[in-house]
């Protein structure tokens, strides 16, 4: 494993060297206005610095847990319900808005992925859907479904 690790890690470091490349030949734009290069090139950078940890930790695995395949381990019915939960919530923004679908997600994630109180998943949620509202439509100004809470 160690050597396939290795040598993806390479690859996958290629081809982030290659995002920011091209991506540098968009323009990244400027502080307050950010061009059309700025995210492809800080994707590429996040890959690259992530497969060269991978390519660092191949070197300093030990060799411990290699007979373990990657997806043992996995819970799969909370991937499950994970992916059903965000195809769930694309439907309900629209109809629900942003808040409010944004709080049923994130309380039902903290309630059932990693098993937490009532008052921290409703509590957890309603920060959550207060913070990125504040984020996204007051600060940054980005159109959010209002759904019921539409005056």
């Amino acid at each position: 494993m160690k050597r396939l690790d290795r040598w993806s890690s390479l690859v996958w470091a290629a081809l982030a060297v290659g995002i920011v490349i091209e991506s540098l030949r968009l323009n990244l734009g400027q502080w307050g206005q950010p061009g059309p290069g700025l995210h492809p090139f800080l994707a590429g950078l996040v890959m690259g610095i992530l497969s060269l940890v991978v390519f660092i930790q191949s070197f300093l695995n030990d060799g411990a847990g290699e007979k373990k395949g990657w997806w043992q381990g996995v819970r799969w019915g909370k991937v499950l319900f994970m992916i059903s939960a965000l195809i769930v919530y694309t439907f309900l923004m629209d109809v629900l808005g942003f808040v409010i679908a944004t709080f049923l997600l994130v309380a039902a994630l903290l309630k059932i992925i990693e098993p937490q109180g009532w008052a921290i998943s409703l509590g957890g949620g309603a920060v959550m859907a207060i913070a990125l509202y504040v984020v996204f439509a007051v600060w940054l100004q980005v159109y959010l479904p209002q759904g019921l809470l539409s005056f």
